[in-house]
């Protein structure tokens, strides 16, 4: 590359700025030309970063150098550097605070990809609530642990204040469900509730360095799954005394049930609808 057919301008002064030889633009002209809004223009000289001349009529005129500027100002902002390190990157400071700077911005830029990376893992958890089908016969499942987050106790609404602290803590497992386990034997018996995750989505969340406070692994066996539409997030007696009766036609069930709702939903009558995922481990698994 030839050298000496290029020319280094340096900061100008006004009577620079009148000779360059070009046109100045006006405010709309300039910010189109840069894709920037006459409004972003205006807070850039406010800030200080651009000093754009004036004529007699008060309108802005901005020159060459003004235009370069604003390349500086389009690469710094569009890499999300605030205005005041926009500022003062456009000032005279030393260049290593000027790679302190650029530091402190990659740092930023590093944990907002942790959080992004974060918020994909719950939402594949998330779209996986929508993937089932819709209330239909038993199909058999896979043995997975369940892991525990919480006390036991015998109130859903204790168990829904729980969920709260929790994920006040640890926005990550506002994912987590607030299960609820049953004593086939006794389906007049209140459940117990507790929040829990599944094994694999615990694993989705520790893999990108998030902890899962885990109270007690709760191995499920492989069993009969279904889903279930109902006007409660948990199931009651009399449903789970229907399922019983219908799966223990054909299969041997261990003591134990597990259910939680998946989502709510509002029906084409207005009332509130709730889809359970119903778990009935098999005994000879």
């Amino acid at each position: 590359m030839d050298t000496q057919n290029y020319t280094h301008t340096e900061n100008p002064d006004s009577n620079a700025r009148k000779s360059d030889g070009q046109k100045p633009l006006l405010c709309g002209e300039a910010a189109k030309l840069a894709g920037f809004s006459k409004d972003a223009l205006r807070l850039y000289e406010e800030e200080g970063l651009l000093h754009p001349e004036r004529n007699d009529n008060g309108f802005r005129h901005y020159h060459e150098t003004d235009l370069i500027r604003l390349i500086a100002i389009k690469m710094y902002r569009s890499n999300d550097l605030p205005l005041r390190e926009t500022r003062a990157l456009l000032s005279d400071l030393p260049a290593h605070q000027r790679r302190n700077m650029i530091d402190a911005q990659m740092q930023a830029e590093k944990l907002a990809v942790l959080r992004h990376e974060e918020n994909i893992a719950r939402l594949q958890i998330i779209k996986q609530f929508f993937q089932f089908p819709a209330p239909a016969d038993f199909k058999r499942s896979a043995p997975e642990e369940l892991y525990r987050l919480s006390d036991r106790c015998s109130s859903f609404s204790e168990t829904i204040r729980d969920y709260f602290l929790c994920t006040e803590k640890m926005p990550w497992l506002s994912t987590c469900y607030l299960h609820a386990e049953y004593d086939v034997s006794q389906t007049n018996t209140a459940p117990v509730f507790y929040l829990a995750i599944k094994q694999h989505e615990a694993g989705l969340l520790c893999a990108h360095g998030l902890s899962i406070p885990v109270m007690e692994a709760i191995p499920v066996k492989a069993g009969l799954q279904i889903y279930l539409a109902s006007d409660y997030p948990y199931l009651t007696g009399d449903q789970l005394a229907d399922l019983l009766k219908k799966a223990q036609k054909e299969h041997a069930l261990t003591k134990e049930a597990h259910a939680h709702y998946l989502h709510q939903y509002e029906s084409a009558s207005g009332n509130e609808k709730y889809l359970l995922e119903v778990l009935l481990p098999l005994s000879e698994s």
